[in-house]
């Protein structure tokens, strides 16, 4: 306990806020009062007569020598009040500051001072688990199948860009199969005619027979290819069923674990309610100490209070 010298031990006499608050409002009447007494002090007796009237009249009384005697005591009786508010003015203060900080308390200083242990709440990063991608299946691959699926693609590429419609072969036998049937072509009128005559430099039917067998070889490199990715995408959807059910046994597993940490904080919370109500008990308890030189003071003050 903080600032023990104001408070008193247990089970020793002291005063709770409420009598040190009231003690200390009677104190300052008493004070108040003796520090009139002094406030118009004086030696002097005057009087005032009126030229041509008899007698005087007295204005101003001074003290007498009993009077005088009284100030070292009427002194002693306002420092005394003074020590008396002084001390439980302190007090009060330190034991206001007291609650103030033990009521202030969080759970987490508590159960530190207490030397519990408050879980941690569960990591929730297993559950953000990305699904595998048809990239991640492939780089899987040995180095065998790897170097055979990119053969394909670049196979499959090649033969496309070179065979499909608008493309170099296709454009060059449709220009071949015209010129078969038309060698012959003019540009220009009259005189300033031009004539051309194309001849076809391979033959026909081996570049028809080339194209067949270009064609032939795509759709078998494609074939292959398909066939790589289909057994690509059946890994990849065994991969997201295994996926799906460890997500949904992590899902459970993580469940249980935040139930238990919800199960032992809420266990925790509980102490915690019920020590800020024994600590409340506790608070209220608490008396002001009274210094051995303040216990007439004390008494006296409660003896006028009575």
């Amino acid at each position: 306990m903080k600032e023990t010298v104001f408070f008193a031990p247990e089970g020793e006499k002291g005063l709770n806020l409420t009598s040190a608050a009231h003690l200390c409002a009677l104190a300052s009447q008493l004070k108040a009062q003796d520090e009139a007494k002094l406030r118009n002090i004086s030696f002097v007796n005057t009087h005032l007569s009126i030229v041509g009237s008899e007698g005087e009249n007295t204005t101003n009384v001074g003290y007498t020598s009993a009077e005088l005697e009284t100030i070292p005591e009427i002194l002693s009786h306002i420092s005394e009040m003074n020590e008396f508010i002084s001390w439980f003015a302190e007090a009060r203060k330190a034991l206001e500051n007291y609650k103030r900080e033990r009521e202030n308390i969080s759970m987490e200083q508590w159960a530190k001072e207490e030397g519990i242990v408050i879980p941690d709440y569960p990591d929730n990063s297993c559950l953000q688990v990305p699904p595998t991608t048809l990239e991640d299946v492939i780089a899987e691959l040995n180095i065998k199948e790897r170097q055979e699926y990119l053969s394909l693609e670049a196979r499959s590429a090649v033969l496309g860009k070179f065979i499909h419609p608008d493309q170099p072969y296709e454009h060059a036998r449709a220009e071949m199969h015209n010129v078969a049937t038309k060698p012959y072509e003019t540009c220009g009128n009259g005189r300033d005619t031009l004539i051309y005559h194309h001849e076809i430099s391979v033959d026909i039917k081996a570049v028809d027979d080339l194209f067949n067998r270009l064609q032939r070889d795509y759709r078998r490199t494609e074939q292959s290819l398909n066939h790589m990715k289909a057994d690509l995408r059946k890994k990849l959807e065994a991969k997201h069923l295994e996926e799906t059910q460890r997500r949904q046994e992590v899902s459970q597993e993580y469940k249980e674990r935040l139930d238990a940490y919800h199960h032992e904080y809420r266990k925790i919370f509980i102490k915690y309610e019920q020590w800020q109500e024994d600590e409340q008990v506790r608070l209220s308890k608490i008396k002001l100490a009274i210094p051995e030189a303040l216990v007439s003071t004390v008494d006296k003050l409660n003896h006028l209070a009575d």
